[in-house]
């Protein structure tokens, strides 16, 4: 994530909290915003200014940025198109307020027009208000709608077409809200954090303890030997092709966001696999069940070591599992 932008005298400074998420934004020409988490996304849900306002953002139940709510008491209704762009903001009790129209690529139709904070993609609140010359924060890269393309380098080789490339090319039928790799397409091959922790930590005695406490977390995931000949089931942890990740996300009883499970698919596509953990976690009775997270790994088993490990570290903080979990974390 870049440190600060700088253009025409102005200057944003940004800071990262544990998570990598942008924490602050401090800018010479106005306060500074600090970005509030409720749960493991960088989707902030409330952002605090240094000159005392606020504005809290609020999901709609199936998912998404629906409304947000300032220090003054003024609701605001976000108002999207089918591939999640904020086109219009209207206060509740008049008619729309703006209206803003964007290119495929993010591009504001009339440059002339406000900055805003979530416009293109403002569902998924990605956000182009707190950056200059309307590039947008997406994820762990910057993006600029003008060229299409990403101004660092993709963090998972061969993520995409190239290095600076957008989803390949496809803005209208694809995503690419990490900055790490484009959904749904090409499969992401490299090494990310989850296949690094398989390789770094494969048949470690230090993550194998099979309980923390009196919470059973189960045996630290291996690759099971195969016999000569035979191909392994895509349920096995020696299966070599490409896996996915997925997180769950739901709403407690006190109204905070909570993780359901972290689950793992060799099949894709992965919403498929995601899409009945997020059924059966409202079957079960959990409230505004949302898919938060895909990612994609090299192997099974490096999905499932960011399966296990994300778990343990849930175990650790909060001294119970995931209550989609119910039996280990595994």
């Amino acid at each position: 994530m870049v440190a600060a932008l700088t253009q025409a005298g102005r200057t944003r400074t940004y800071t990262l909290d544990p998570a990598r998420r942008v924490l602050t934004t401090a800018d010479t020409a106005g306060p500074t915003l600090t970005n509030h988490f409720t749960a493991g996304g960088d989707n902030p849900a409330w952002i605090g200014s240094s000159d005392g306002t606020w504005t809290r953002y609020l999901d709609a139940p199936a998912g998404g940025l629906a409304l947000t709510v300032d220090n003054t008491g003024a609701v605001v209704l976000n108002l999207a198109n089918l591939h999640g762009d904020v086109a219009t903001a209207a206060v509740t009790d008049t008619s729309p307020a703006t209206y803003a129209e964007t290119t495929e690529y993010g591009l504001p139709r009339d440059p002339a027009g406000a900055n805003r904070r979530y416009g293109w993609l403002g569902t998924h609140q990605r956000n182009t208000g707190d950056t200059l010359a309307h590039l947008t924060l997406m994820g762990v890269r910057l993006y600029n709608p003008t060229t299409g393309r990403f101004l660092q380098v993709d963090p998972v080789y061969g993520g995409s077409a190239n290095d600076y490339d957008y989803c390949n090319g496809d803005p209208i039928n694809c995503t690419d809200l990490d900055g790490r790799c484009p959904l749904p397409g090409p499969i992401c091959w490299g090494y990310n954090a989850g296949s690094y922790a398989a390789w770094r930590y494969r048949g470690s005695p230090t993550i194998t303890a099979r309980y923390t406490g009196r919470i059973r977390v189960g045996r630290a995931p291996s690759v099971p030997r195969i016999a000569p000949g035979r191909t392994p089931s895509k349920n096995s942890n020696a299966y070599s092709g490409p896996s996915w990740g997925y997180r769950i996300m739901y709403t407690d009883s006190h109204g905070k966001r909570d993780v359901y499970k972290w689950g793992i698919t060799s099949v894709y596509p992965p919403h498929l696999r995601a899409g009945i953990s997020q059924l059966q976690c409202t079957l079960e009775g959990y409230k505004r069940c949302k898919i938060a997270q895909i990612r994609t790994f090299r192997t099974r088993i490096a999905a499932r070591m960011w399966e296990y490990n994300n778990c343990v570290a849930y175990v650790f903080a909060f001294g119970r599992r995931p209550v989609g979990m119910k039996r280990s974390c595994r």
